[in-house]
């Protein structure tokens, strides 16, 4: 979570609309209740969105993040699946005064018809995935991308209504966003929010 406050501070500064899928542990930090003052400090540009509270795999068990400890063992059944999203949310939307229903994305994108009969039980009816990957959570030490790395395939790659998956956390994201926004736009793209993209 490092840069998430340098991030949020440059979309902001940039006019640069964005959904912000946050999980629940993570808004409870201090950079994550920053980034939720942000949020809440600029609705016109940053809309709230829920990626449940543990970053757990719903479909089939395990992951986690920062922790492995909630998301031990197999699946999850439709009650806990809905208490990731309805304890996420509660912490959501105090912190950014937004309601993060309907949208939610699965960790890892891991689901199932049972998890999004599940999420859409507690009112989370739109579920999101993404068509560009920047894998900015992998450091370059690992073979993750560098900031120019992530920059073109982002610029390259987008197409009318992709949804690019980025990190608050990433490690080459700030480097990147000074490489993507111009360059997006100057392919003339409008950069905005999944509700502006739906409406």
């Amino acid at each position: 979570m490092d840069p998430a406050v340098e991030i949020m501070g440059f979309l902001a500064a940039n006019d640069v609309c964005a959904t912000i899928f946050a999980t629940g542990v993570m808004s409870e930090t201090q950079e994550g209740q920053e980034v939720m003052t942000i949020i809440e400090a600029n609705p016109g540009l940053f809309e709230i969105a829920n990626h449940t509270m543990y970053h757990c795999d719903l479909a089939r068990g395990g992951g986690g993040s920062p922790s492995t400890a909630p998301c031990a063992g197999g699946p999850f059944d439709a009650d806990r699946i809905r208490q990731e999203l309805s304890d996420a949310e509660a912490i959501l939307a105090v912190g950014t005064g937004q309601d993060p229903q309907p949208y939610w994305r699965p960790p890892y994108g891991s689901t199932n018809q049972a998890v999004l009969d599940a999420a859409a039980s507690v009112g989370y009816t739109k579920t999101f995935m993404w068509d560009i990957d920047t894998v900015d959570w992998k450091p370059i030490a690992d073979g993750g991308p560098s900031a120019e790395q992530i920059a073109a395939r982002v610029v390259n790659g987008a197409v009318n209504g992709s949804n690019v998956l980025f990190h608050l956390g990433g490690y080459e994201t700030l480097d990147a966003l000074h490489l993507i926004v111009p360059g997006l736009r100057d392919r003339g793209f409008t950069l905005t929010s999944l509700s502006d993209l739906l409406n």
